[in-house]
């Protein structure tokens, strides 16, 4: 019961029910748009009204006015500033009918590149945003262009005729895959149409993705094949456009396609070999002091190199949060940070909302706070090496609950033998991102023994995860409505949230939403 107490007192978070309103603003707002006069001046009026009557709080104690009517009326002014910020964001969010590139034939186009392009089989993928929409879009570019001379921050103005991005295979939506990232039309566009003009003075964002480039640069160089190669860059960046269809397929299929986009998982991994790497500083006041510098800076250095990925944003915010906390001498902030972490995302970038990243970010963390003490509490192992398997099992299993909605709605299948690859993908993928944060200081020398030992750990981890996916029944497909899917969550937050409250309506409940899922699915 100690971790189930644990649990639910982390989820006692003030800023809870103010970051939901603002989220369910952004949802709202970014389907149904209303005049910024009459949203700004209604929000004005109840931001003015939510201070006159804090302050009014503290004249009348207990006042009900104060403590029942102020915080659903600041709920409703959260809500109001999400909607705002997300109809007068840069990022939108539009769909392939709002898209301002389809259908225009050839036009004329200045675009920015995100980043170096990638070598394809008869070509270069280049993403890119096109200035004059402001919608990003994906150009291949013929062998003649100068991919080598390119990079991050740099403009290519094109002719070109965009189109939208079609499926290639009927086991994977890969237009919705995109349109989830606001990409939603590619071209083919011949060098001769193509005017590359060379940035020397590039943004402090397009300086971190430059330097990620270089990275990538080296590790293909010291990287004899390109698909282990591949493998190690999604890990270590998140970057999974160098990976091939079939390896990226088996990885999806076999359940472990999160290791190969950077999370909370490789944060905290790295987190944990530098705060070991630090032990030897000791434990006065100073020592302390200067290890949280360390680490601080250590932590959004990392979130830099990945482009501020959400997940990655969020382990780091958490991790500073916690750290904070910890060297003021208070308690356990975990999910006050959760919370926070989201809030600032969604308020820097409202669209974070609608991504597949942040999405299952978010979700698997809830798990693990909220599902996983349930399910670690069914088993209580004593050797030490059984503590570890279980920890993975049932680490596993919960983040598996928690985000295999969003896996089948998004991917249409379900990986059958997600445990036994979560144990072997998990610590192989320490042991890679360890040594790969190693070899650079190394110098990269191919054929040096750290270098042998990762090429070896990546050649097992492809091996594993290929032949896992290649049993039987390795994935089932699944497709459920919208109806199932609500269902669904309605059936998870009655087992793990425990509502309703009371016991004797929990269980009725529970079999009432499984009778409605069974005569859905008939």
């Amino acid at each position: 019961m100690e971790g189930r107490n644990k649990s639910e007192n982390e989820g006692n978070s003030p800023l809870l029910i103010y970051t939901i309103s603002y989220l369910s603003g952004i949802v709202s707002g970014s389907r149904i748009f209303v005049s910024v006069d009459a949203t700004s001046i209604l929000c004005y009026i109840l931001f003015s009204l939510s201070i006159s009557l804090f302050y009014f709080s503290f004249y009348v104690k207990r006042s009900v006015l104060s403590e029942k009517f102020l915080p659903c009326l600041f709920c409703i002014v959260m809500y109001i500033c999400g909607w705002i910020n997300v109809q007068h964001s840069e990022s939108l969010l539009r769909s392939k009918e709002d898209s301002l590139l389809i259908g225009r034939g050839y036009i004329k186009a200045d675009c920015i590149l995100e980043g170096k392009p990638i070598r394809k089989n008869a070509s270069y993928r280049a993403d890119v945003i096109v200035l004059q929409t402001d919608e990003k879009s994906i150009l291949y570019l013929d062998k003649k262009f100068p991919a080598e001379k390119a990079d991050a921050g740099d403009t290519l103005s094109v002719v070109f005729k965009p189109s939208a991005i079609k499926n290639f295979s009927v086991d994977f939506d890969y237009a919705g895959y995109l349109e989830k990232d606001g990409i939603f039309t590619s071209s083919f566009v011949r060098s001769d149409k193509i005017v590359f003009r060379k940035c020397k003075n590039p943004s402090l964002k397009y300086k971190f993705k430059r330097l990620k480039s270089k990275y990538i640069c080296l590790v293909q160089r010291t990287s004899e094949d390109s698909s282990q190669s591949a493998i190690r860059i999604a890990i270590t960046t998140g970057d999974k456009r160098y990976l091939e269809n079939s390896v990226r397929g088996a990885f999806s299929k076999s359940g472990t396609m999160h290791i190969l986009a950077v999370s909370g998982l490789h944060t905290g991994i790295l987190f944990s070999f530098v705060t070991f790497i630090l032990i030897p500083l000791g434990g006065n006041r100073f020592s302390n002091i200067t290890r949280y510098i360390i680490q601080i800076i250590f932590l959004w250095g990392y979130a830099s190199f990945t482009g501020f990925s959400p997940s990655v944003f969020r382990a780091s915010l958490m991790l500073t949060v916690h750290l904070t906390a910890k060297m003021a001498g208070r308690g356990n902030w975990l999910f006050h940070s959760l919370t926070l972490s989201a809030l600032i995302i969604c308020i820097i970038n409202p669209y974070s909302i609608f991504e597949l990243g942040f999405q299952l970010s978010y979700t698997a963390l809830l798990s693990i706070i909220f599902i996983h003490p349930t399910i670690n509490l069914l088993y209580k192992p004593t050797l030490k090496f059984s503590k570890y398997i279980w920890g993975v099992i049932s680490m596993s299993i919960a983040c598996q609950i928690g985000t295999s909605l969003i896996i089948i709605t998004t991917f249409g299948y379900f990986p059958v033998y997600f445990l036994l690859a979560n144990l072997i993908a998990i610590p192989l993928t320490s042991i890679i991102l360890l040594l790969s944060s190693v070899v650079p200081f190394l110098g990269g020398c191919p054929g040096s023994i750290t270098e042998s030992f990762l090429s070896g750990s990546i050649r097992l981890l492809e091996f594993c995860v290929t032949r896992i996916e290649s049993l039987p029944f390795s994935s089932v497909r699944v497709i459920l409505n919208e109806t199932q899917v609500n269902l669904l969550i309605l059936l998870v937050i009655s087992l793990y949230l425990k509502i309703p409250y009371e016991k004797s309506l929990r269980i009725p409940f529970c079999i009432g939403i499984f009778i409605l899922l069974i005569i859905n699915s008939l």
